[in-house]
């Protein structure tokens, strides 16, 4: 007996629930125009700060390579060995 009555609610809450139900579904609220400028601002602010992290990543890169390359440079160079003057005690 339990099952006819679990199918006799079930369908009630279909029809009784259904419109309302739908209805909220396929109607969504209107965004305010103060929303939509606000929604807008914090997508530009988003933008802007992905285009600092790129930048600031960038230069951060560069920055390692030029140390990277000056470091090479001021290296002394061991193919090349420094000669000492006559009577020079060390080079």
């Amino acid at each position: 007996m339990k099952r006819p009555i679990e199918a006799w609610i079930a369908a009630f809450l279909v029809v009784a629930l259904g419109p309302a139900a739908q209805a909220q579904g396929l109607v969504l609220p209107r965004t305010s125009a103060a929303e939509q400028v606000y929604s807008d601002i914090n997508r530009s602010l988003q933008r802007q700060e992905q285009s600092t992290a790129i930048q600031q990543q960038s230069q951060f890169e560069l920055n390692q390579l030029r140390w990277e390359r000056d470091r090479i440079r001021n290296q002394p160079s061991l193919s090349s060995p420094r000669i000492c003057a006559p009577g020079q005690i060390a080079c």
